[in-house]
């Protein structure tokens, strides 16, 4: 990893966390009684699984390669828009202050939005043309086939663009080189937090492809191998 970057497993910024007491699911007057401890609050990136009225199944990864952990809650996330089989980051408490890796029933905060998208594919000259603004890459790394990304952006405009593309000539490479795209129009003096989780499965699956190599504003900036490739 290069300066760009540094890693954010599992705990939320303070700036996110406060807004997330804020806007928590349901009533949070246990979050805001004074009187009253708050409760150890986590924050990972997590696919839904399934959800209905009765409940919800999420699907987490505490390391690159580590095995999914199934985390369960009985909030009804219906009238929230959300949809199986996409990423999102989930606030919650588990009882347990040190390890958000423990499967099993959640008490769940929030449900955060999050940029979704299959990593596409196009020549190098296309993406060229899809750069957009400078932007600051506070946290960065992966979670099965999964490039999650928290991203400091100079504008508060809704982005064209926000996915990661594969320039195609590079495809039969043992690294393929990947570019983190953010396309908006308009910049200011206002910034804003921008949040995503890309499926790059389409070419981290490919026989003979042992990791990826990613630009990161135009430039080779981290590169992410496979387990077996990384000793």
């Amino acid at each position: 990893m290069n300066k760009y970057i540094s890693l954010i497993r599992t705990r939320l910024i303070p700036a996110l966390l406060s807004a997330v007491l804020i806007t928590s699911l349901g009533a949070c007057s246990s979050l805001t009684d004074k009187n009253e401890p708050l409760p150890s609050l986590f924050s990972v990136f997590a696919t839904l699984e399934s959800h209905s009225k009765t409940g919800a199944v999420f699907t987490v990864q505490s390391a690159p390669d580590a095995e999914p952990v199934t985390l369960t809650t009985n909030a009804d996330l219906q009238a929230e828009g959300l949809e199986a089989g996409k990423r999102y980051i989930i606030i919650y408490a588990n009882g347990d202050a040190n390890d958000p890796y423990i499967p099993g029933a959640i008490d769940l905060k929030n449900v955060l939005k999050v940029a979704n998208g299959n990593v596409q594919i196009a020549t190098k000259q296309e993406i060229m043309a899809l750069q957009g603004v400078e932007y600051s890459v506070v946290s960065m790394f992966r979670t099965g086939t999964y490039i999650n990304v928290q991203l400091d952006i100079p504008s508060t405009s809704t982005p064209e663009v926000f996915n990661i593309y594969a320039d195609r000539a590079t495809l039969g490479n043992p690294l393929p080189d990947l570019y983190l795209i953010y396309q908006v129009n308009s910049t200011g003096l206002s910034h804003t937090t921008a949040f995503g989780s890309f499926n790059i499965a389409e070419v981290w699956n490919e026989r003979g492809c042992t990791g990826v190599n990613i630009d990161l504003n135009g430039r080779p900036s981290a590169t992410f191998k496979k387990e077996s490739t990384e000793k």
